[in-house]
């Protein structure tokens, strides 16, 4: 009896111990995914908007609210009395009619 009442206590336990551990992971996920999220939305919302003139460009570039577009990210590896090249090509694509960022 006091075998089976031993063996209860423990399964419980563990179940405790696995359910607090899933929890834990649970609200971790969801915190970085709701960071993920925050950042992604911030850089979006920056980026829309129309881009002034300078002196080789005459006019304003003004977008059609809703035309996708790309961009084309390059990072730069620059080392000491170095010119610097660039190490790293992304091209993304946002096409705000499917609500979608691709790359």
């Amino acid at each position: 009896m006091r075998s089976e009442h031993k063996k209860k206590k423990k399964k419980r336990k563990t179940f405790k111990i696995i359910g607090f551990t899933l929890l834990i992971l649970f609200i971790g996920a969801g915190v970085y995914g709701a960071s993920v999220y925050q950042s992604l939305a911030g850089a979006i919302s920056t980026m829309q908007g129309t881009a002034h003139k300078t002196d080789k460009r005459v006019e304003d570039i003004k977008f059609k609210s809703q035309d996708p577009f790309s961009l084309l990210i390059l990072g730069v590896d620059e080392r000491k009395n170095d010119s610097g090249r660039s190490d790293t090509m992304i091209v993304m694509t946002v096409n705000p009619k499917k609500n979608r960022l691709s790359y």
